[in-house]
């Protein structure tokens, strides 16, 4: 349509809190390995911007509590790792080989607790 204009909302304004932290998700998140991951996070107050519990279809949708924050349990999926800086897997090694290559591919530094360090070679 000549003459029209379309107005663009603004983005809202980045969260000063977050801005410049890192994306950090843990896979494994509803295991006991991933729990103390989500533990360690909180109690040594890693700055991240953004925590990400990743698990099993079976436990995505729940919300599980640590140290007094809720966090979302989300499906651990290629596409859960969008904009993710660092990935923590505790998911055992089938898991690692199949979800630490597409992390990587996502700009994500991955850190491995599984027996599958193989995956890095590919």
């Amino acid at each position: 349509m000549a003459g029209t204009t379309v107005a663009e909302r603004p983005a809202p304004a980045p969260d000063r809190e977050t801005v410049g932290r890192p994306t950090v998700a843990v896979l494994g998140a509803t295991g006991l390995v991933g729990r103390t991951m989500l533990e360690v996070l909180l109690e040594r107050r890693f700055p991240a911007g953004e925590i990400r519990a990743l698990a099993s279809a079976r436990s995505a949708g729940s919300t599980m509590s640590v140290d007094g924050r809720s966090f979302p349990v989300t499906e651990a999926t290629p596409d859960a790792f969008e904009g993710v800086d660092l990935a923590l897997f505790s998911a055992g090694a089938e898991l690692s080989r199949l979800l630490a290559p597409e992390a990587v591919k996502r700009g994500a530094v991955v850190i491995d607790n599984s027996a599958a360090p193989s995956w890095s070679a590919r």
